[in-house]
């Protein structure tokens, strides 16, 4: 291997296992004397199907390093030599906040394995993330905004690596790490690809103004031949289960990223079964949606999912970044392009996002609330007061008209004022008591007051005819039948009433006939 030749070596590697106070306790003049180690393996941090992560000390530098080096059954592999050396030069190359940087390249002088050296990051995936946060019965908004965040940086990495015209072809949550201070770091492109490779394959994206990522001393053909399905079938995307590898670009990256909000929103991975025929289901069969899980997810992240996962790649988002910003409008409580929100979502979703306003209108509702019920408070307060004096006013007035309907039943039948001398007083108590009837009538409209009247003018013109005043009696009689006749004009009067009218014309007639006033007696007794 021309690359990792023995006179470019500048530092190596120790293959013994050293405590890591051994390690930070070299001093200045040690370093001096012992210039060719840099690295000492500390403990084994993890493995996987290429290679093994060792915790190690950078002595140089005095730091915790992360070495990854080539798996000791795999040396002689030259696919899978080719595959860690890719794996290297790509992470190295792709200079992101959210990428692992890689710090070295280099081979053990023990056994001639490679291994690079890049940073180490304490923290946990975002796997066990998001199993804690559905353990909590995903009711935790917080932690949801918190997973959301972090998806849209892994968004952003992958947005980065297709601009540099690179694929990732294994996104899932357990190549995610979750730092203790908000770090998220996409990792392992053990499985990425160059694109625009010899044999035809997709080729470099469009939009990239990055530089694409250039591989040296490699093979840059993939001979990856059709049929091979690579990545974790939990995530994959139908193209990569079909095994067509031809058609395997940054949309299958896309329907990774939206496996992952899939599992974010539902707590497990979109292609969870296993068996024979597994490929063949993601290939085929229609991809699960959120909703068919998890009712509670917002409708909003359920279609963002929806898109990124749909079964045809020109159906996806077309760009990693177009699918962070639709995630980013959601936590903005914004629109999403994915999702046509109902009027009543909108109209909501609008008086969160102007608080002050609505605030502003809510007190000001709120004021007139209580001016309206302030003002109705005292306009009732008025009416009761109207209606006690009124009431007040109709007792005394019933108390006054009893007072005088005495006066007028004891002047019309009381005998001893008929006798001779006394006609006079009577008259004059009569006089006195019709005066009270017509000052009530003025008063009130009220048909009863009216009748009153007319029943007043009645007993009146009866006692004016005893006493032989026949004129004035038949003015007082006129009177009568002439406010009876209106009343019942208006509205039909009661069965006593029509009585009194009744007499009414009938003593109207008897006084004309005294008076021999024949045509207009006729007419009254008719």
């Amino acid at each position: 291997m021309s690359w990792l030749d023995d006179g470019e070596i500048a530092t190596t590697v120790q293959v013994v296992r050293a405590p890591r106070s051994e390690a930070v306790a070299i001093d200045t003049q040690a370093w001096k004397d012992s210039s060719n180690v840099r690295f000492f393996r500390e403990q084994l941090h993890g493995e996987g199907g290429l290679g093994r992560v060792w915790l190690a000390h950078d002595r140089r530098l005095n730091r915790e390093v992360a070495i990854k080096e080539i798996r000791s059954s795999l040396r002689d592999s030259s696919s899978a030599m080719r595959r860690f050396l890719i794996e290297a030069q790509i992470a190295a190359q792709l200079e992101h906040p959210n990428i692992v940087p890689v710090y070295d390249l280099d081979r053990s002088p023990v056994d001639g394995r490679p291994f690079y050296a890049m940073r180490f990051v304490r923290g946990r995936t975002l796997r066990e993330a998001i199993a804690e946060y559905h353990r909590g019965g995903a009711s935790d908004r917080w932690q949801l905004i918190h997973l959301l965040q972090a998806f849209t940086s892994v968004c952003n990495a992958l947005a980065y690596a297709h601009a540099r015209g690179v694929i990732h072809r294994d996104v899932k949550p357990d190549n995610v790490i979750l730092g203790a201070f908000g770090e998220v770091l996409l990792i392992d492109w053990g499985l990425a690809r160059v694109t625009g490779g010899s044999d035809g394959g997709a080729a470099p994206e469009e939009t990239a103004e990055e530089h694409p990522v250039h591989l040296t001393g490699v093979p840059t053909t993939d001979h990856t031949a059709n049929g091979t399905r690579l990545g974790t079938p939990a995530y994959m995307s139908p193209e990569q289960a079909a095994g067509r590898v031809s058609q395997i670009g940054r949309h299958a990256d896309i329907y990774g990223a939206g496996a992952v909000l899939f599992e974010v929103l539902t707590g497990r991975p979109p292609h969870a079964g296993k068996g024979r025929n597994r490929f063949e289901r993601i290939a085929e069969e229609p991809t699960p949606t959120v909703r068919s899980i998890n009712r509670r997810a917002p409708a909003a992240l359920a279609a963002i999912c929806a898109k990124a996962m749909a079964r045809a790649p020109e159906d996806r988002y077309d760009q990693a970044g177009d699918l962070a910003a639709d995630v980013q409008r959601y936590l903005a409580d914004e629109p999403v392009a994915a999702y046509a929100e109902p009027i009543l979502a909108r109209a909501v979703r609008w008086a969160r996002r102007h608080r002050t306003w609505m605030q502003a209108a809510a007190a000001a509702l709120i004021l007139v609330t209580l001016v309206s019920v302030a003002a109705l408070w005292f306009v009732n307060r008025a009416r009761a007061r109207e209606e006690a004096e009124r009431q007040l006013a109709e007792a005394q007035f019933r108390r006054a008209r009893a007072t005088v309907d005495d006066l007028l039943t004891g002047v019309s039948e009381e005998t001893l004022l008929n006798r001779p001398g006394l006609q006079p007083l009577r008259e004059r108590l009569l006089r006195r008591a019709l005066d009270y009837y017509r000052e009530f009538a003025q008063q009130s409209q009220d048909p009863a007051r009216r009748a009153d009247l007319a029943a007043a003018h009645f007993r009146v013109g009866r006692i004016l005819m005893e006493i032989g005043s026949k004129r004035e009696a038949e003015a007082r009689l006129r009177q009568a039948t002439s406010l009876l006749e209106q009343l019942n004009k208006a509205f039909p009067i009661p069965a006593h009433q029509k009585h009194l009218l009744a007499q009414s014309h009938l003593q109207l007639g008897i006084v004309q006939l005294q008076t021999n006033q024949m045509d207009q007696a006729r007419t009254s007794l008719d």
